[in-house]
């Protein structure tokens, strides 16, 4: 119902003033309605809200554990494949797919006399042959030294590395 205005007509009446304040009355309760309503859709909301943050919380607690887990796991492989490398390069430092025999090379009680000599042969062989890309490591010598020869000439194993 709308009122009209009271000084178009003349004086303000008691009959005027009770129906505007009935209709101010019904607007007020319509409003505390719709804010009612709204503050409750608002609840809801943030209840759903809510929960879905618990939800994620709760997600992302789970993840973290998890990647903490996997970061533990990932260490410990890291540290078993440090220690296989390891073993790894023992192995082929040890192994005989990468050893040089040679004979007749002679017996020298000074190890570096034999490595110079070794390396004066492959300069020979591969002219090429840059002395800081070998590396050799004699790894062990073949054999007894003859009694019967005065010069000891046996077989040597090396283990030659090279870029």
């Amino acid at each position: 119902m709308a009122i009209e205005d009271p000084l178009a007509e003349g004086p303000v009446t008691r009959t005027f003033l009770e129906a505007l304040f009935r209709e101010l009355r019904e607007d007020f309760a319509a409003l505390r309605r719709d804010v009612a309503s709204d503050v409750k859709a608002i609840k809801k909301d943030l209840g759903e809200l809510g929960q879905r943050v618990d939800s994620l919380e709760r997600a992302g607690e789970w993840r973290e554990e998890e990647l903490s887990a996997h970061s533990k796991e990932l260490l410990e492989f890291r540290d078993k494949n440090e220690g296989l490398l390891l073993r790894l390069e023992e192995h082929e430092n040890h192994s005989r797919h990468s050893n040089i025999r040679i004979r007749g090379a002679p017996l020298q009680a000074d190890a570096g006399k034999f490595e110079d000599y070794i390396l004066q042969f492959f300069r020979q062989v591969v002219p090429a042959l840059e002395e800081e890309s070998v590396i050799l490591d004699l790894t062990q010598r073949v054999g007894r030294p003859s009694k019967c020869l005065r010069t000891s000439l046996r077989a040597s194993l090396l283990s030659a590395k090279g870029p």
